[in-house]
């Protein structure tokens, strides 16, 4: 069934409103005409086919249920049936409130004649705003009292006629359900469940909203623009897109869009069409769309029971708002990490406390003081369950332990505020491993946005997290991480790319970088450059952690000192430019040191620092890997071939290719890789290798299978017999000299 199935159910009886008191009607905020609306996109619903007297319509929150019963109460009155919208926010709910309301606006008519035209259908009645009143066991008891003399007068109606016809709506949000009040009529109720909006009403929504704002409107930018986010949204999370599903937010992305020039609006829709998103861009407005939501809610809370004795405590402040969901934030992150969720609890704790503490709070009578701090608590527990970023599973009302339970319903929700909660508590052991990284590379977005001056120096444990979270956004072959250390500024300075992203540089302080891999975490597709006086320290899991191998995989690191201080560790394809290197007493397990190249600095050889363990085990190895990983003649070769090919693929063409921004910072390593930077010009003269495409360097894969090179799977290259005739060819060059 859709809206206008809906409507057309509601409208049968097609029968004119009776004379109203409009004056109670104003002091009560109920319409008795509809409220124009300057536009409307209907969503769709699920519901039955055929509808009860009752309708229990419940959405998810910021879906826009007010429009959507606005919309209903125009759509009647176009129809001829008369209607009224009645918003329960700052009701007085509880026993007789449904006939004493409808005798309020009808004060020439008997109760009877009221209750009877609304079941037959003549009027029909909108109750809206049902989850935003109070919320507390005393305030719920009286709801169900109020559905109690509804179901009755509705029981005692069709005993005396006819079954009703579909007359009196309610509209709440989702979990509002779950706190038992519509129980007693669910027996004569119709549930219906308002949707997200799809991708196609997304647009229609975007498109109508902009063509509503004064001004030129940029309402034909919006398909391309909305496509653009979504699919950015799409890579960090499958289900995040659904962020635009609500119509406040939507709202708040066209408040933006409208608020750019012409030309501005034509650039970011460009930029978003080509899968590129501006960090800046995408901080700023996913920031300022929560900002408005959480403005908009501060008007949901019931403010009539403190007013009068604090008016000038804000009881549902912003503030307030972000404390609750810092904590769910933090609780979700714990109840992955196996630790016990008390964050929410403690935020409530936290806030009932101001409120004691507030000034006009001590003025009061104890009886009253100990009222509004046990009212304040179970409304602060309530809220938290139905706040539109907010979602619950299935509980009962009584259930103590919802709020260890709470979580977030979209993964933007969730990002923003886990990267205030890491910026927050820097000592609070928030990094990620690889068991809990279900995190986007939004977290990372929120997180150097919201650092104050981009700097992360009182942050490093979170370093990995956040080079792994950027890499969740690339497809692999497109991801540069490089952290450099600036001696003109004292500092290290932070560069992130992909073909997906573009993000400002961000910092740190110290010259001492300690970067800390998790249990079984790889590190990457970083580069690491210190200065004259820098000193990096690779640590990860000690001796005590059961299998606890980091992995360090195309990495460079180059320092004064480097200290390898992770129990196991497992290089693939590294290089280590130092003038010491210090492998740490308790290191225990090294693996993959065929592929370790060790350099010094300025020409000169690096020093070994190592444990007695350690230069028995590897002593050897270690030694190899200082002449360029002890490999000369043809095994270099293969090795530096195959550190080449293996960084091209296909970027959804036929041939494959290397971003040229990627073939100089990781394969060229700034050409700080003499060997590769010789090869690569030889198989650029040669043909192997052109820049035929813009920005693109293509393989000839034809060229290297003609001397027995291929593919043997993603990451390995398999070497035939006349491999052996491009060697020849490479070391009778001007560019072979260093392979002989």
């Amino acid at each position: 069934m859709d809206i206008q199935t809906l409507i057309s159910e509601l409208s049968k009886a097609a029968t004119l409103l009776p004379e109203v008191d409009a004056e109670y009607c104003n002091a009560h905020a109920i319409h008795y005409t509809p409220k124009a609306l300057n536009f409307y996109v209907e969503p769709a619903l699920n519901a039955p086919n055929s509808l009860s007297p009752i309708l229990l319509i419940s959405a998810p929150a910021a879906v826009g249920k007010t429009t959507l019963a606005h919309h209903i109460h125009a759509q009647l009155a176009e129809f001829g049936q008369g209607a009224l919208y009645i918003p329960l926010q700052d009701a007085n709910i509880g026993h007789d409130f449904f006939a004493g309301r409808l005798a309020g606006v009808f004060p020439h008519l008997s109760k009877r004649q009221i209750l009877d035209s609304v079941f037959k259908g003549e009027i029909v009645l909108l109750f809206d705003g049902y989850d935003e009143v109070t919320m507390r066991s005393d305030q719920i008891d009286r709801n169900k009292e109020f559905i109690a003399e509804i179901y009755s007068e509705l029981d005692e109606f069709e005993q005396r006629n006819e079954k009703a016809r579909p007359c009196i709506a309610f509209l709440f949000r989702s979990v509002f359900a779950d706190f038992g009040v519509f129980d007693e009529i669910k027996q004569a109720a119709s549930e219906i469940s308002v949707l997200f909006f799809d991708a196609t009403r997304r647009k229609q929504f975007l498109a109508e909203y902009l063509d509503s704002k004064g001004g030129p409107s940029k309402g034909h930018l919006s398909r391309e623009f909305l496509d653009g986010f979504e699919n950015s949204l799409d890579s960090a999370k499958d289900d995040a897109s659904v962020f635009f599903g609500h119509a406040i937010v939507l709202s708040a992305f066209g408040d933006y869009l409208h608020e750019q020039n012409e030309a501005n609006a034509a650039k970011l829709v460009s930029s978003l069409k080509d899968s590129e998103t501006t960090e800046t861009v995408a901080v700023e407005l996913l920031t300022n769309i929560i900002r408005l939501i959480l403005e908009r809610e501060e008007g949901k809370f019931p403010i009539k029971d403190y007013s009068p004795h604090m008016p000038s405590f804000v009881p549902y402040s912003s503030y307030a708002q972000e404390k609750l969901l810092l904590g769910v934030a933090a609780d979700e992150f714990l109840r992955r990490a196996g630790r016990k969720p008390a964050r929410v609890a403690t935020a409530i704790s936290d806030l009932v406390k101001a409120l004691e503490a507030h000034a006009e709070y001590a003025t009061l009578d104890e009886t009253i003081q100990e009222k509004l701090s046990r009212d304040y608590r179970n409304e602060l527990e309530a809220r938290i369950t139905h706040h539109p970023f907010i979602d619950v599973p299935s509980f009962k009302a009584e259930a103590a332990s919802i709020l260890d339970k709470v979580e977030f319903r979209n993964p933007v929700y969730r990002e923003y505020y886990f990267a205030q909660v890491v910026l927050r508590e820097p000592e609070g052991g928030w990094a990620l491993d690889a068991a809990r990284n279900d995190y986007s590379h939004y977290l990372a977005l929120f997180f150097l946005g919201l650092a104050q001056g981009r700097d992360i120096s009182q942050h490093e444990h979170f370093l990995f997290s956040l080079i792994s979270l950027f890499a969740t956004s690339s497809s692999g072959n497109d991801f540069y991480f490089k952290l450099q250390w600036k001696a003109d500024d004292s500092r290290w300075e932070g560069a992130i790319d992909t073909s997906h992203l573009q993000v400002k540089p961000f910092f740190l302080s110290s010259p001492l970088l300690t970067i800390s891999v998790p249990l079984h975490g790889i590190l990457q597709d970083a580069i690491f450059i210190g200065g004259e006086d820098c000193m990096i320290e690779i640590s990860g899991p000690g001796p005590g952690a059961t299998d606890g191998q980091i992995e360090l995989a195309d990495c460079t690191f180059a320092a004064l000192e480097i200290i390898i201080s992770a129990y196991a560790t497992k290089f693939s394809n590294c290089e280590l430019s130092c003038a010491t290197l210090n492998f740490a007493d308790q290191v225990g397990r090294l693996d993959g040191m065929d592929t370790l190249a060790i350099r010094g600095l300025a020409g000169k050889e690096p020093q070994l620092q190592l444990s007695e363990y350690v230069e028995n085990r590897w002593e050897a190895a270690l030694n190899a890997a200082k002449n360029v990983g002890g490999l000369k003649g043809k095994s270099l070769f293969k090795q530096k071939l195959q550190k080449v090919l293996l960084r091209f693929r296909k970027h959804h063409r036929a041939e494959f290719g290397c971003y040229d921004k990627k073939f100089r910072t990781r394969i060229l390593v700034d050409n700080n890789d003499v060997e590769v930077a010789n090869l690569s010009e030889f198989l650029f003269e040669h043909g192997f290798l052109t820049r035929s495409v813009p920005g693109l360097i293509v393989m000839d894969q034809s060229k290297f299978s003609d001397f027995d090179i291929n593919y043997a799977k993603q990451n390995q290259i398999s070497f035939g017999p006349k491999s052996e005739d491009l060697y020849s060819d490479l070391i009778s060059s001007d560019h072979g000299k260093v392979f002989k």
